[in-house]
C-alpha cells in the first residue's frame, strides 16, 4: 500500500492534503502496522522531490517523517492528540529513493500526556539516520485539528 497507514483493522483516515500522508499532497509513500499496544513499525520511502542535497532528504522532510509516525501511533491508539513537542537528532545522511524502516512507541505517559520516541533508520543499518522524542496531547473532540474541513 502506497501513502496510507496501515493497521490491523484497515487504513487510517486522512484528509487529501494532508502532507505527511496523503499521495495529492505530495507525501512520502509509508505503510504502517501495529506492533504492539503502545507502538508502530514502519517502512517509509522519500522522492526526489524530498531532496534538500542531492540524493539526500530535506531535513524538514525528515522532521515530517519522524512527526508522522507519531501521528499513526495515536490514531492506532484511538486517540485524539496532537504533536505539542518534537526534537529531532539527525545522525546520519537520509537517503530518497529506497524504503526505510520507522518504529514510534510510547515510553511514558501521565494524564493527557504521551512522551514518545521515534526511530528512522535503514533496513541494512544498525545505525539509525534519525530519532526523535516526541511530547503529545490528547485533546478534546472538537479541537479545530479534527473539526477543520480540509481545503
Amino acid at each position: 500500500m502506497s501513502a496510507a497507514e496501515q493497521r490491523s483493522d484497515g487504513p487510517l483516515a486522512s484528509h487529501p492534503l494532508c502532507a505527511g500522508c496523503s499521495p495529492a499532497a505530495g507525501a512520502p509513500d509509508t505503510v504502517y502496522t501495529v506492533s504492539g499496544p503502545a507502538s508502530v513499525r514502519g517502512r517509509v520511502r522519500l522522492h526526489d522531490r524530498h531532496q534538500g542535497w542531492a540524493r539526500i532528504a530535506h531535513g524538514g522532510v525528515v522532521a515530517l517523517t519522524l512527526d508522522e509516525a507519531v501521528g499513526t501511533l495515536l490514531t492506532s491508539m484511538g486517540l485524539r492528540a496532537v504533536t505539542a513537542q518534537l526534537d529531532v537528532s539527525y545522525l546520519s545522511p537520509c537517503p530518497v529513493g529506497m524504503w526505510l524502516d520507522v518504529e514510534a512507541r510510547v515510553l511514558e505517559h501521565e494524564g493527557r500526556r504521551r512522551e514518545i520516541e521515534v526511530v528512522l533508520r535503514r533496513h541494512d543499518a544498525e545505525r539509525p539516520i534519525a530519532t526523535a522524542r516526541a511530547t503529545a496531547l490528547e485533546v478534546a473532540d472538537d479541537h479545530p485539528a479534527f473539526t477543520v474541513p480540509a481545503g
